[in-house]
């Protein structure tokens, strides 16, 4: 059965998370972890321009594992600017050959607000590359509710990707989930362990996520009395909470993988899920929102 989980490469190409002490896998261990992957059902891979090595050992790994029908996202330039188009046209090209496919099943803005770069050279760009089937849909990875919003208004994008976990449902407050469906938008959901937060001990938060303690150390609970990881209960959460997205996960082993899979099943588990959803910390944008924690 093929699943609605996605696997997101960022840990591929660079050290990342609050919660990684791993670092970066090596490419036998990635190709593990996409071959891991691809067993389990998942077919869809996140990456970016931006993520380091990510789309070169994406690709590597990929060609490893004879994969040949991945669906497979790709991000543009953080730094994309006004006049860029011709730019952006190369860096498809290169990130097309570092991948060694012939086209994305999606490009997405990477930033909320190269919304407002949509109607000048950039828009023009993408849709180019739509039209020469480079690129099967566009969309754009948003931060907060607001822009989300606005994004849905813009009839170029097919795909919105949002931050969503068991902790923070600001984009379910704000009805995003809601009219996406209705304009028939994709909506990927990453963020579900909030950057590793939800897999950390109590004690080990630092200072600035201190707000986040007492819903950690209940869900923690929960996940010690049904005999699961963290992970899988917050990815199951997410995958019940949300049935008509796509839920990115990361991994810097293939153990890691096997783990978050176990989160397909656990989604049928009526009670346990109720029992999460009772889990809701303070919704604030500073404490929910990476882009604010002191590094």
């Amino acid at each position: 059965m093929l699943s609605r989980l996605v696997l997101g490469t960022v840990q591929l190409g660079l050290d990342y998370g609050i919660a990684n002490t791993s670092g970066k896998p090596s490419q036998n261990i990635a190709n593990s972890i996409v071959a891991t992957s691809y067993g389990g059902g998942i077919r869809c891979f996140d990456t970016a321009l931006a993520y380091g090595e990510s789309e070169t050992v994406l690709g590597r790994a990929l060609k490893e594992g004879g994969i040949g029908d991945a669906k497979i996202i790709s991000k543009c330039s953080p730094e994309l600017s006004e006049n860029a188009g011709d730019k952006l046209l190369r860096d498809v090209e290169s990130s097309l050959d570092r991948l060694g496919v012939k086209s994305l099943y999606c490009l997405m803005l990477h930033d909320e607000d190269h919304l407002d770069l949509l109607h000048g050279e950039i828009g023009d760009a993408l849709q180019q590359l739509v039209d020469q089937r480079k690129v099967k849909r566009i969309g754009i990875s948003v931060y907060t509710p607001e822009r989300a919003l606005e994004a849905l208004e813009y009839s170029i994008i097919n795909v919105l990707q949002v931050p969503a976990s068991l902790f923070d449902r600001r984009f379910e407050s704000a009805g995003f989930f809601f009219k996406a469906k209705t304009l028939g938008k994709e909506i990927h959901i990453r963020s579900t362990l909030l950057q590793g937060v939800l897999c950390m001990e109590p004690e080990k938060l630092p200072p600035f996520l201190q707000e986040l303690s007492p819903s950690l150390t209940e869900f923690r609970s929960v996940c010690f009395e049904r005999e699961i990881t963290p992970a899988a209960a917050a990815l199951a959460w997410c995958l019940t909470s949300y049935p008509d997205a796509s839920v990115l996960f990361g991994a810097e082993t293939e153990r890691q993988v096997l783990e978050n899979l176990e989160a397909v099943p656990l989604a049928n588990e009526d009670f346990l899920m109720k029992k999460l959803t009772a889990i809701l910390p303070p919704q604030k944008e500073q404490v929910l929102s990476p882009l604010y924690w002191s590094r």
